[in-house]
C-alpha cells in the first residue's frame, strides 16, 4: 500500500498507470510489479508493506476497539493467545517474531 501524504505521484502497476494525490491510498496486490514517479514539485508517501495473510494475524492477536478512536488511559487489555496458533500463523504468512530487549531498564 502507498499512502500519499502530500503532492501527486503517478503509480505504474504492471501495465496500468494510476495518478494518486494527497490522501490517496493505493492498494498493491501481492505479486504486482510497481514503481512511481513524483508529478508535483515534491511529494511525501508512506509505503506500508504487508504480507498476504497479515489480516489473519491482526484478528488473532488484536482486541476490538468497540468504536473508540483512541483508547482511554489505563484501558489496555492483555489478550491471551495460544502461542502455538500464533507461531503457526506467523510461519504460514512468512513473519518471524523477534524478542525485543528494553532500551531503558
Amino acid at each position: 500500500m502507498l499512502y500519499v501524504l502530500n503532492g501527486t505521484i503517478c503509480v505504474l502497476l504492471n501495465d496500468r498507470t494510476v495518478e494518486a494525490r494527497k490522501g490517496a491510498l493505493v492498494y498493491i496486490l501481492s505479486g504486482t510489479g510497481y514503481s512511481f514517479t513524483v508529478q508535483s514539485e515534491e511529494a511525501h508517501c508512506l509505503n506500508l508493506p504487508t504480507r498476504a495473510g497479515f489480516e489473519d494475524l491482526v484478528q488473532l492477536v488484536g482486541i476490538e476497539g468497540r468504536g473508540m478512536k483512541k483508547a482511554p488511559p489505563g484501558s489496555f487489555q492483555e489478550k491471551t493467545v495460544d502461542g502455538g496458533a500464533r507461531s503457526r500463523l506467523m510461519a504460514k504468512i512468512g513473519l518471524q517474531e523477534l524478542a525485543l530487549t528494553p532500551i531503558l531498564t
